[in-house]
């Protein structure tokens, strides 16, 4: 019996959840979001929580120096990506230390930006191709798991430098900006550090070396954040532990089945409905228990909240309650995995505006983000079905707007506020899940033997809305906008006869204005 069958049975608690959970306390999890259960043979000695705790002690008791801080970050990100990865954490090492002499041959300097662009890049998906080549699609101990979060900590890190030298010439506010070049210590123990080391979340530089130098919290908040740290992980114990008890009763493989191919749509809506929210707990999970590691250090302290009390949210990776009740695509991804949507609006969507488009800003970053996660087909299709429904979801809710007095579901009575909601609610997870599944399969075989076994009825939704659009919606909005300027047309006439009517002629033909006294 392995080493979790005999916890689980001591603990009371299914394996399959305890499996999960050793496996991301101890760090056996996928940074690039398509995580496997990893069985646990033995739970490693230090693990990202121990060491929050350890840090707790040498930094906040103690009084390490920064830089003996910075040796300690660096020792246990480093244990972290050789437990995961054995001697492939060769690869993570060799990213840092080719970005940092790029970084000193041309420090904050365009080029040191695209050479990081290219190193990383290019490191990673070296790896990607060789995983789509030898056909691991459900591979846990891969090299690129810590490489794709290293790669948006480096091109972040050299962008900030970029900017801490314009900052001096430009009358610009760069609130990353970094003005002064890193220390060999304070580059590596950045990049290493032990809560965001193989899942994220990314958060600057300028954030961990005021963590480290002590200057983001004093003792008495750092302390306090023990709390709210395990009330954190709590909920990522919950998430993971229905994930482990249903995600046995609706597997992903399941989906390209032929008992489910051969099935009603009714019944195939219903279990992608379920799958999906089951599904997605597994990432709530992953984020919330990583992110209660980062409380507890004291890395994720945000000021002083309304009450008088510290805000321990500044590595917030989802917001749980969002997610659970949010009824529209785009209200939801913004509420999961915050972290990687706000590094790539920073550090590519922002740094597009030389292309004068939003939707093609918008949609080299949804590629960009394509490519970050892996080179399966799954991922390019979640991708450009995400860009193409938000786009479209946006159109609709334009088009109500403009055809209701309402401005928002919730300026209607709860009475009725509260069912479209749940009614939205369930309509966006049929068409959300559908993509999420073609983010679960991967293999372009059985992305599309999915869309089959449903009849491609998101796909017959996209070009149906598209053709409502350009008829109906675009039509309404001119008639709209027709009316419109002929009520302002109105008004103006009036306006000008009613000026009109406060003019007569004077005695010497000339004409007056008559003051007229409310």
């Amino acid at each position: 019996m392995s080493l979790s069958g005999l916890l689980s049975g001591v603990l009371g608690i299914p394996e399959p959840a305890l499996r999960m959970l050793l496996a991301l306390v101890s760090g056996k999890c996928s940074s690039t979001l398509q995580l496997t259960f990893v069985s646990c043979q033995h739970i490693p000695l230090y693990v990202a929580y121990p060491f929050a705790f350890l840090y707790r002690e040498l930094a906040f008791r103690v009084k390490c120096r920064p830089a003996m801080l910075h040796i300690f970050s660096i020792f246990a990100g480093c244990w972290m990506v050789h437990y995961l990865t054995g001697t492939y954490a060769l690869h993570f090492l060799l990213d840092i230390a080719l970005v940092y002499i790029v970084l000193r041959l041309w420090p904050g300097s365009r080029l040191s930006i695209a050479f990081t662009w290219l190193i990383c890049g290019v490191h990673t998906s070296i790896g990607y191709t060789n995983q789509v080549l030898n056909g691991s699609v459900h591979n846990p101990l891969n090299w690129t798991i810590p490489q794709c979060v290293l790669w948006m900590t480096l091109v972040g890190l050299l962008t900030d430098i970029y900017d801490g030298g314009k900052k001096k010439q430009e009358d610009k506010q760069w609130p990353n900006a970094v003005t002064q070049l890193p220390s060999v210590l304070e580059f590596a123990g950045f990049c290493c550090f032990f809560g965001t080391v193989l899942i994220g979340p990314q958060f600057s530089f300028k954030r961990y070396i005021s963590y480290v130098d002590g200057s983001l919290n004093d003792s008495n908040k750092a302390h306090s954040s023990v709390i709210p740290g395990l009330k954190r992980f709590l909920v990522g114990l919950i998430y993971v532990s229905l994930y482990g008890i249903l995600g046995s009763w609706f597997p992903s493989k399941y989906l390209v089945s032929d008992e489910y191919a051969s099935s009603s749509l009714s019944y195939q809506l219903l279990y992608l409905f379920v799958w999906g929210r089951v599904y997605m707990w597994m990432y709530v999970s992953i984020w919330t228990i990583t992110e209660g590691a980062c409380i507890i250090s004291g890395i994720s302290y945000n000021g002083i909240g309304d009450y008088g009390n510290p805000k321990w949210d500044a590595l917030c990776n989802g917001h749980v309650l969002k997610f659970e009740l949010s009824y529209t695509l785009e209200s939801t991804i913004f509420t999961l995995n915050m972290k990687t949507s706000v590094w790539a609006r920073e550090y590519v969507f922002t740094r597009l505006k030389w292309l004068k488009s939003k939707p093609l800003s918008h949609f080299i970053t949804l590629l960009f983000l394509s490519m970050w996660h892996g080179l399966w087909p799954g991922y390019f299709i979640t991708f450009l079905l995400q860009f193409i429904l938000i786009l479209q979801e946006r159109q609709f809710y334009s088009w109500l707007k403009s055809i209701t007095n309402y401005q928002s579901v919730n300026d209607l009575p709860i009475v009725l506020s509260a069912p479209l909601k749940l009614m939205a609610l369930v309509f966006k997870s049929i068409i959300m899940y559908f993509a999420l599944a073609c983010f679960a399969l991967l293999t372009w075989k059985d992305c599309w033997k999915f869309m089959a076994a449903v009849k491609y009825y998101v796909l017959y939704g996209i070009i149906m809305w598209a053709i409502f659009n350009a008829v109906i919606v675009r039509n309404t909005k001119h008639r709209t906008l027709n009316e419109h300027t002929k009520q302002q047309t109105h008004l103006a006439v009036n306006h000008e006869d009613s000026k009109e009517n406060l003019i007569e002629p004077s005695a010497n033909g000339h004409l007056k204005k008559l003051l007229v006294e409310e």
